[in-house]
């Protein structure tokens, strides 16, 4: 027997959510960036990027 859960996030919950992943995605880029113009790691793979 399969119980069905129907459990709603709150809007805090989801306004975290969304946080952690804008957070996440500006690190992402501003550290894609800033790789990009570091004249000493533009060609190394010193610095490896998780996606």
């Amino acid at each position: 027997m399969q119980t069905e859960h129907n459990i709603r996030l709150t809007s805090s919950e989801i306004a975290s959510l969304w946080t952690a992943y804008m957070n996440n995605s500006m690190s992402y880029c501003m550290l894609k960036y800033f790789r990009e113009k570091n004249t000493r790691y533009r060609n190394s793979s010193d610095i490896r990027l998780c996606h």
